[in-house]
Parts: C-alpha cells; structure tokens; sequence
C-alpha cells in the first residue's frame, strides 16, 4: 500500500484493509466492498478528528486484532493480515461469540468503526435505498417532499418540524455530553468546575 495517509502508518492502513475486506468483501448482496466503499480513507479521515486519546486507543485495537491471531485465531502461526480469508473470517466471528466479554465488546467496536466507513459510501447508500441528506434537503427547500424515483417508499414525506426538532435535541444532548465531559476532566486533574 503505497498511498500516505494522516494519521494511519503504512503498517496500520494495511490491517484496516484487511479487517474491513473480510466485514464487508467482494461479491456479497452489495456490489461494493470495504475497498470500493473506501474504508481507509474514511477511518484515516475520522480518526484526524478524534481526540488524541480515542485516535490512540482506536489504532490499538487495529493492532490487537492484528497481533492477537497467534493467540486466538485458527491460525496459530500467523498474524491478521497473513492468514488466508478464511482463517481471517473465522477469527472475527470466534471474538464476536467469545466466552470473554472484553473480546465480545472489542469486536463491537471494531464492527461499528467499520459499519460507519461502510455505510458513509454513497454508492452503498444508493444500494440498500437511503436518500442522500443534501438531496433530501434540496427538496424540502424546493417545496418538493416527494422523490420521482422514491415517491412511493414509506418515509419519503418529510416534516421539517420534525427535523428541527430532533436536530434541537441533538444538539442539546452534545451540549449536555460537552459539559459532563469538562466536569469529569475538571474533577480529574484537581480543579474547580
């Protein structure tokens, strides 16, 4: 993998290649796989956006997946990326029924990560039918609630007060998220609220 990126290491682009190439492959119900949905580049991408801590503890987890195949996997011998897809896909499937629960809530994680990236591909969107938010609110502007293309799939009205309202909450909730977060940070290093 010869291509730079922000914050992964060639090594590290590599695994998350891997890991998501056996989430999301080729030649499953959709026509796109973790490669064509751009995975990399959209954890690479969020990761510049984390917080230092999160961004490290996240390409942790990449690597423990990585490291931890000798340990766990089916094969013994091997690293994540070196196994064959088979081993690669068996050993994913072993954390997510493991009797242990710290494998159990890695492989969440690491699943959710690679749901995201998947998912934020507009070509995976248009697969299973989610419209596009900036054509939703092209629409809405225009007066146009409905889509000719989705005009009859429940859902396609759109209420803006409704969406105003859950947007209010949301932004609401952060603030909330926001100020526990400065409370805790606070009350950790010995300050004052």
């Amino acid at each position: 993998m010869s291509r730079s990126f922000k914050v992964l290491t060639p090594i590290e682009a590599r695994i998350v290649g891997a890991l998501g190439q056996t989430m999301y492959p080729r030649g499953g119900s959709i026509p796109v796989d973790a490669s064509g949905a751009r995975a990399i580049e959209y954890v690479d991408e969020w990761l510049v956006a984390l917080p230092k801590r999160e961004r490290i503890l996240l390409r942790l987890m990449f690597v423990l997946f990585e490291v931890a195949m000798p340990a766990f996997g089916p094969s013994r011998t091997k690293t994540f990326t070196r196994a064959s897809p088979e081993a690669q896909y068996e050993y994913l499937c072993a954390w997510e029924t493991s009797e242990l629960y710290f494998r159990r809530a890695a492989m969440l994680g690491l699943r959710s990560v690679f749901a995201l990236a998947y998912l934020a591909d507009a070509e995976v969107q248009r697969h299973i039918g989610v419209d596009d938010g900036v054509e939703i609110l092209r629409r809405q502007r225009a007066g146009t609630t409905k889509s000719p293309t989705i005009a009859d799939r429940p859902g396609a009205d759109i209420d803006p007060a409704a969406n105003v309202a859950v947007l209010s909450e949301a932004v609401d909730a952060v603030r909330v998220i926001e100020r526990e977060r400065r409370a805790a940070a606070a009350r950790a290093s010995g300050g004052d609220n």
